[in-house]
């Protein structure tokens, strides 16, 4: 293999890895700097990603089969996190002992009585550059993903440098590495799109000449603007932000006060003789409350609030990639399907799934155990029994009616027809005729859907088949 068919195949997955490594260093930079005050972590991340994505090409490559391959890449995560706790966080330590191999299973077991942020963050930034890497596989990267990259890094390192700010944690070196994120992500999606373009002629050079005049354009644009943004152009931005905040808020209150003040002042209202709420406060310092549960209860919050976070930020990230979509032609649309943004959805998508299906269940429980039975009513038959149908028989359509999706079932459940029309005939009285029924008809409804669910059901791909011939 030549060295120019060699760069060929590696120069999208590079500049993909370049283009990840950013941000994700960005991020790493902003929460390390904040919790612990120092930037090794972040470095070590980076390194992680990059040893993510050479071993996942290498297993994709070498291991034959999927599932093999799968194994063999997460079983090295425990080994290079070690190695990466060693040499980043504990260099001094001898290398025979086992302080530096238990660093991170320590860190996770004793969390419940002290913080180790700088081991926890190294395990989660070590977590996420494996997560990220496996992307990196043996098939190839087209323009289109090169482009979505490009769109979800502009956000992602949006939000890392506004966050920083917030929480006065400024990324190193932000518009060098702004400005080599976008020299890196253009110079590539520049020769994706030469490459991939069809019909036009290509000049020999011409690829080289435009990448190479495209990153001296972006970075040296990029020079000037990091030159004139400086901090103290941001905060006299801002002051003078708020100076016009603050006249706004004075004009207010200039035309409040030509308002005619009322007459009468509102009379205080009487204290409460048990007003005095000292023993209340007594008897609660008086609750035995252990340091070990206070510290789970910390540790709880701590998640819900950055799961809220991580919520925002997938909100904004998604708002934004839709904005930067160009409404062109196809190949000139990102798809997100493989994306983390996707990722994400699913992730959260899967734990309402599992919340809804956890609450129904403690519903169940609790009626059965205490007798909450919600009363039947032809309404509560119906459903359920609509319910149960969509699941096992075929799901109502929103624009078909009651006798509709009766005509439906009863091409799939034929020998239930007649307590099929009782149902549904029942149901619409109700629903649409405004009448009421006897608490026998209530009873025969309950037992026609017990006989509908024990019929036998055809299976409607035979029917349409056999419906074709």
């Amino acid at each position: 293999m030549t060295a120019s068919v060699l760069w060929a195949r590696l120069q999208r997955p590079i500049i993909l890895l370049a283009m990840q490594s950013c941000w994700m260093y960005a991020w790493m930079a902003v929460v390390e700097r904040a919790a612990t005050g120092h930037r090794v972590v972040a470095v070590a991340t980076v390194l992680l990603f990059v040893a993510a994505a050479t071993w996942r090409r290498t297993v994709s490559r070498f291991a034959p089969g999927r599932i093999r391959a799968e194994v063999l890449y997460w079983a090295a995560l425990p080994v290079v996190a070690a190695i990466a706790t060693k040499l980043a966080l504990l260099p001094d330590s001898p290398l025979a002992g086992t302080g530096w191999l238990l660093a991170l299973p320590r860190a996770f077991a004793y969390i419940l009585y002290e913080t180790r942020a700088a081991e926890l963050l190294l395990a989660l930034g070590a977590a996420a550059a494996w997560y990220l890497g496996r992307r990196f596989d043996n098939r190839s990267i087209s323009y289109e993903q090169l482009l979505g990259q490009f769109q979800l890094g502009i956000v992602m390192l949006l939000t890392a440098l506004l966050v920083g700010y917030g929480l006065e944690s400024i990324v190193p070196r932000a518009g060098l590495l702004v400005v080599c994120f976008f020299a890196i992500a253009l110079a590539g999606i520049a020769s994706a799109r030469s490459t991939e373009q069809k019909g036009a002629a290509q000049r020999p050079g011409h690829v080289t000449t435009s990448v190479v005049t495209l990153v001296f354009v972006v970075s040296g644009i990029g020079l000037l603007i990091g030159a004139i943004v400086t901090p103290g152009l941001i905060d006299t931005l801002v002051g003078a932000v708020r100076y016009v905040t603050h006249l706004v808020g004075e004009a207010i209150a200039y035309l409040a006060s030509l308002l005619p003040q009322p007459e009468w002042t509102p009379a205080e209202p009487e204290a409460s003789p048990g007003s005095d709420d000292s023993g209340l406060r007594e008897f609660y310092k008086s609750i035995p409350l252990s340091a070990v549960l206070r510290r789970a209860l910390f540790i709880v919050w701590t998640a819900i609030v950055l799961g809220m976070l991580a919520v925002a930020v997938w909100r904004i990230c998604s708002i934004l990639m839709q904005r930067l979509r160009r409404p062109g032609s196809s190949e000139e649309r990102e798809s997100i399907e493989n994306g983390l943004l996707a990722d994400l959805l699913a992730v959260l998508i899967w734990l309402q799934s599992r919340a809804s299906m956890l609450v129904r269940r403690l519903k169940g429980l609790l009626s059965s155990q205490f007798g909450l039975h919600e009363p039947a009513t032809a309404r509560t038959i119906y459903l359920r029994f609509s319910r149960w149908a969509g699941k096992k028989v075929a799901r109502r359509e929103p624009w078909q009616s009651p006798h509709e999706y009766l005509e439906v079932l009863s091409g799939l459940i034929p020998d239930a027809r007649p307590d099929l029309a009782y149902i549904t005939e029942s149901y619409a009285q109700v629903r649409y005729g405004g009448h009421e029924l006897a608490p026998d008809a209530i009873e025969h409804m309950t037992q026609a859907t017990k006989r509908i669910r024990k019929a036998r059901r055809v299976d409607p791909t035979r029917t349409h088949k056999e419906g074709l011939q």
